[in-house]
C-alpha cells in the first residue's frame, strides 16, 4: 500500500464518521424524552403547535416541521498529473428527491396533566437531527 492510499483512506474515513444518520429508534429514544412533559414546557422547546383540537377530556397538539433539501445540480471539472501520467474528472450532482423532509410531532393530554402518548412520523434522519437540535437549546 501507497502513503497516499492510506492518507486518502483515513480521510475518508474521518470525513463519513462525522455525518450522522438517524434510525426510527435514535428518534424514538429522542420522544421518549418528551413523554410527562408540562404542556408549557413542549410549547417552550418545540414553539407553538401548528395545530391544536381540544375534545371535552383531552387536547391534542401537533408540531409539524418541513424543509426542502438544500441539494443542488452541480458540475465540477479537474485535472492534474504526477509522474507523467495525465488525468482528468467531470462529476456531477443532481438531487434525486425533490419531495421536502417532514417531521410531525403529536402529543395529548388531560386538564392540568403532564403530555402522554407523544408520537412521532416522517423522515428519521430530519426527524434526529430536528430533535437534537432543539433538545440542546
Amino acid at each position: 500500500m501507497n502513503l497516499r492510499f492510506i492518507v486518502a483512506s483515513i480521510l475518508s474515513l474521518w470525513f463519513i464518521s462525522g455525518c450522522t444518520y438517524y434510525q426510527a429508534s435514535d428518534v424514538d429514544r429522542q420522544i421518549d424524552q418528551l413523554q410527562g412533559l408540562s404542556p408549557d414546557a413542549m410549547i417552550a422547546l418545540l414553539g407553538v403547535p401548528n395545530k391544536q383540537i381540544k375534545t371535552e377530556q383531552q387536547q391534542h397538539l401537533e408540531w409539524l416541521f418541513s424543509e426542502r433539501s438544500q441539494s443542488s445540480s452541480r458540475v465540477s471539472v479537474g485535472g492534474g498529473g504526477g509522474g507523467g501520467h495525465w488525468f482528468s474528472a467531470i462529476g456531477i450532482s443532481i438531487p434525486l428527491n425533490s419531495e421536502p423532509e417532514t417531521c410531525l410531532i403529536r402529543a395529548s393530554f388531560a386538564h392540568q396533566q403532564p403530555l402522554s402518548n407523544v408520537t412521532w412520523e416522517g423522515d428519521a434522519n430530519y426527524c434526529g437531527a430536528r430533535l437534537k437540535q432543539l433538545l440542546q437549546s
